[in-house]
């Protein structure tokens, strides 16, 4: 927003609304506001993996292996905070939820 407002250029999507939707999902599950910034790199793989598919005749073998990497990464955070929850669950958020099932 400080880019806008001093008049250089950003990118709307990638520096507002990207930024605002993970910070959305990140209070809602309830994962540490200092871990934004890593989970937009790992959605962004993801979601440049995804988008890939639809439009490249072939796969690119080091797209493929960053989205395979990222998608073990975030497995492996995501596993390590149920873990933490099941353990000090807190009231309210959802990866409290998801690791009392």
């Amino acid at each position: 927003m400080e880019m806008a407002l001093s008049g250089e250029e950003f990118d709307l999507v990638e520096d507002f609304a990207a930024r605002i939707t993970v910070a959305m999902i990140t209070a809602i599950l309830g994962l540490p506001l200092a871990d934004m910034e890593q989970i937009r790199r790992w959605t962004a793989v993801l979601g440049d993996n995804s988008g890939a598919s639809t439009w490249l005749a072939e796969i690119d073998p080091t797209m493929a292996r960053r989205g395979r990497e990222t998608g073990e990464e975030l497995t492996a955070y995501f596993k390590d905070h149920l873990e933490h929850r099941r353990k000090h669950p807190k009231e309210g958020d959802l990866m409290s939820a998801f690791s009392s099932v």
